[in-house]
């Protein structure tokens, strides 16, 4: 008996785990080479996965095929109340419910984990990514979304645009829509 609990002991020992297919904290990593592919990685201060152009080789294990297995993988349920990392603001009046807490103005109340004032236009920002049309009233991608253009790969009859400073999506063709700068290229306080 002794040498049957022994012997699997030294078994799971010599394979306590099976080994790792990603690593949703690890940084992006592009990889090598011009065999360019559209993955996804895990950005752990959003809470969410973005698209990133591949460079066909290497890279780190924080790459995805999809959105959705990126999303099942990595996304933690208790993330942040607001939408965007940096659009949590100080309450007026702190409270328990929304019903009785004072939210400084350009920001409303917002229930999850936590209560918590979240500055609107942050929000609609962040929640942007979730739109079915793009600012110039094309059809958007819903999964396929990057923080930059230079990140995404769009497809045919698609173009790129920047539909807010933090994030970029492949827009069917409609109307003409002024270039709004990402969040990288501009001075941001939230930043």
């Amino acid at each position: 008996m002794i040498l049957l609990v022994f012997a699997f002991f030294a078994s799971t020992l010599a394979f306590p785990f099976p080994p790792y297919e990603y690593d949703c904290n690890a940084k992006l990593d592009r990889g090598i080479g011009n065999n360019h592919s559209q993955k996804f990685y895990f950005d752990k201060q959003w809470n969410n996965c973005f698209g990133f152009k591949y460079s066909g080789s290497g890279g780190s294990l924080n790459k995805f095929n999809t959105y959705t297995e990126c999303l099942r993988a990595c996304q933690y349920v208790d993330g942040n109340t607001c939408s965007s990392p940096f659009a949590s603001v100080e309450p007026v009046k702190i409270a328990f419910t929304c019903k009785s807490i004072i939210c400084p103005k350009g920001s409303e109340c917002k229930m999850g984990m936590f209560i918590d004032c979240c500055n609107t236009t942050l929000d609609d920002w962040a929640l942007a990514r979730y739109d079915s049309k793009c600012p110039n009233g094309g059809a958007a991608s819903v999964e396929t979304v990057a923080k930059t253009c230079s990140d995404l790969l769009c497809g045919k009859g698609e173009k790129c645009i920047q539909i807010n400073p933090y994030f970029a999506r492949c827009c069917g063709a409609k109307v003409n829509v002024k270039s709004i700068p990402s969040a990288d290229a501009q001075d941001n306080p939230y930043n």
